[in-house]
C-alpha cells in the first residue's frame, strides 16, 4: 500500500493509475495529481484531475510526466502496491 508520504511526492506530476473500486473492478487512467490528503473516517485519498482515489485501492502508479506544461520527462519512477502475498 503507498503511504500519505509517497502519494505527497507525485503531486503535480502526471501518472498512470490503477486501482479498485469498492465492487472489485479494476479501472485505469492517466491523470494530473493535484493533493495527497488525509481524510477522517475514510484514510488517505489521491486527488487527481479526474476523480479522487483512495490510496488503500490503488494497485499501482507510474509517473508518466513530471510536469503538467507538457514537459517530456518520461517514466522515471513506478510505485507498485501489489502486497506479495496477494
Amino acid at each position: 500500500m503507498i503511504g500519505i508520504l509517497e502519494a505527497k511526492a507525485l503531486v503535480g506530476k502526471t501518472c498512470e493509475l490503477e486501482w479498485k473500486d469498492r465492487l472489485g473492478n479494476v479501472h485505469r487512467a492517466t491523470s494530473l495529481i493535484y493533493d495527497a490528503t488525509f481524510v477522517p473516517l475514510y484514510g488517505g485519498y489521491l486527488i487527481t484531475a479526474q476523480e479522487d482515489i483512495r490510496l488503500d485501492r490503488l494497485i499501482s502508479v507510474r509517473v508518466v510526466e513530471a510536469e503538467p506544461t507538457g514537459a517530456s520527462l518520461t517514466a522515471s519512477s513506478s510505485i507498485n502496491t501489489q502486497n506479495a502475498a496477494a
